[in-house]
């Protein structure tokens, strides 16, 4: 009995000790009821108004671009051949530079064909003194009809086949079809060429030509007289140009619409080849209503956004439409001075009390 007398003792002094170093700190349970009951319902849960962010609705300008990538391309190219075989004679134009319409390129040697026409043109002449004498008998009635018509088409004859080597000599100077630049020659002069022989290519950079591609969902949405704007690589200039062609049809393979620009590039920085990345204006708005990507809510059959009404959270069922980078344009549902709620959407529900920090 001594031990557990002891052992009873022991826990009595160790409560009232407890009992002394608690006290200043939380006071004897029966003095905390009264600041229990002071309280109030708040004390026991009772729901408080959410803290939320929102903006009021109003009129913006959107700009519905898309960004694709494309390439620059001459606004005209050849690779220049000639239409006839020969060795080169002489060449008339310097690699890089500009040449003008109708400038002498490339001279190919046609002695030959030269020798020929002079041979025809004394066949000629002899056979207008032939027809000459056949007409002058004919006109006395010396020779029939049918052989003064044979010197006559023995005259015609030989006209025709000097204008026939007349158009193969013009052959042998190939002049330049459009203003342009040269590039880089593949031949030397004396070399012999024939048709397929690349003797350089000629390029027309001023206008230059943007060509690039659009996904067919926005086929219907780009028109020739569309403006884009561009950057290229190597540059830090940024590029307008005008719409001018559109492919009249899908390719199948890729899904998407080829398109041409035309860009003036009246400072040479745009070159054929380069790789550009084009921004495509595809429709303009004065007054758009656009809302934070946030506050828009994606639910079954829809989307829906909360609002303010009342001091309550409403939900409001809307129609979307063009996404930016932090915005989304709403087409219907809501009107110019609306105040949407933009944080704290997981925990909105219909008709909470909201306190809002606009």
């Amino acid at each position: 009995m001594n031990r557990v007398l002891k052992g009873v003792l022991t826990i009595v002094i160790i409560g009232v000790i407890a009992m002394i170093i608690l006290y200043p700190k939380i006071g004897w349970p029966w003095e905390q009821e009264p600041a229990a009951e002071q309280a109030g319902p708040a004390a026991f849960g009772a729901p408080r108004a959410l803290q939320v962010s929102g903006v009021v609705v109003q009129p913006e300008r959107l700009v519905d671009r898309i960004t694709v990538t494309g390439e620059v391309v001459p606004n005209e190219f050849l690779e220049l051949k000639s239409e006839i075989s020969g060795k080169i004679e002489g060449l008339f134009f310097d690699e890089g530079k500009p040449v003008r319409k109708g400038q002498l390129l490339v001279k190919i040697n046609v002695d030959d064909l030269l020798a020929q026409r002079e041979k025809l043109s004394y066949t000629k002449q002899l056979r207008e003194t032939l027809e000459l004498r056949q007409r002058q008998l004919l006109e006395r009635e010396a020779i029939s009809q049918e052989e003064y018509d044979q010197a006559l088409a023995e005259l015609q004859t030989s006209a025709a086949d000097i204008v026939v080597l007349d158009t193969e000599i013009a052959k042998s100077e190939i002049r330049a079809p459009f203003d342009g630049v040269m590039g880089i020659r593949q031949v030397s002069p004396g070399a012999y060429i024939t048709s397929s022989t690349i003797i350089a290519p000629l390029y027309s950079i001023q206008p230059a030509k943007v060509e690039f591609a659009v996904p067919a969902k926005y086929s219907a949405q780009v028109s020739t007289g569309s403006t884009i704007t561009f950057t290229t690589e190597g540059v830090r200039d940024t590029f307008a140009g005008r719409v001018y062609a559109l492919e009249p049809r899908i390719d199948p393979a890729t899904r998407t619409l080829r398109i041409r620009a035309l860009c003036a590039n009246r400072s040479r920085l745009l070159l054929p080849g380069q790789f550009t990345r084009v921004n495509l204006v595809l429709s303009e708005q004065d007054s758009a209503i656009m809302v934070p990507t946030e506050a828009v809510i994606p639910e079954l059959g829809g989307t829906k956004v909360f609002v303010l009404r009342q001091k309550r959270a409403a939900a409001v069922p809307v129609q979307t439409g063009v996404r930016t980078d932090t915005h989304l344009e709403i087409t219907s549902g809501l009107s110019i001075g609306d105040t949407v709620l933009t944080s704290g959407t997981l925990q909105l529900r219909q008709g909470m009390e909201v306190n809002v920090n606009l």
